[in-house]
């Protein structure tokens, strides 16, 4: 993913050398601290919900900081998965706070859908993926086939 490059206020995620061409002072600082600094848990989650157009029941996810942070927000872009709540929004959390969002899903189509919700304070950031499907839209697997029985001995 190489470094981010912070310049007068703004991050970019370009070659070290993209500052200095625009003409800001720059300080490089490796992607691996901003990538940890928010931390979802859990990470990921598969929703499961029995027919299209029924919502999920509320998932929540806690939002842990490593370093202080700005204010957060939450980003998400899907209309198939629904931020139904945060703590965390316009919130500047210290070192080990914690926060919480919840998150439904209503399926709209019987193929899996996904999305990655961003939660982000404009320097930090952190993504949750999510997934989702209609429990009968997912092929069981086939049961094994039974022996056939074994024919019975003919009486003598």
């Amino acid at each position: 993913m190489g470094n981010r490059v912070f310049c007068s206020g703004l991050f970019f995620m370009v070659a070290l050398h993209a500052c200095a061409d625009a003409g800001f002072e720059n300080e490089s600082i490796p992607s691996d601290s901003l990538e940890s600094a928010i931390q979802v848990s859990p990470s990921s989650f598969e929703f499961v919900v029995p027919s299209m157009g029924v919502e999920s029941a509320l998932q929540s996810f806690s939002v842990v900081t490593t370093e202080s942070t700005n204010a957060l927000t939450i980003k998400n872009d899907s209309p198939f998965f629904k931020v139904s709540g945060d703590t965390c929004s316009n919130q500047l959390l210290d070192v080990g706070d914690e926060c919480l969002f919840w998150v439904t899903y209503t399926a709209s189509s019987e193929n899996e859908e996904m999305a990655s919700i961003s939660i982000d304070d404009g320097i930090y950031s952190s993504n949750l993926v999510v997934s989702g499907y209609i429990a009968d839209s997912v092929p069981e697997p086939e049961p094994e086939p039974e022996p056939e029985p074994e024919p019975e001995p003919e009486p003598e």
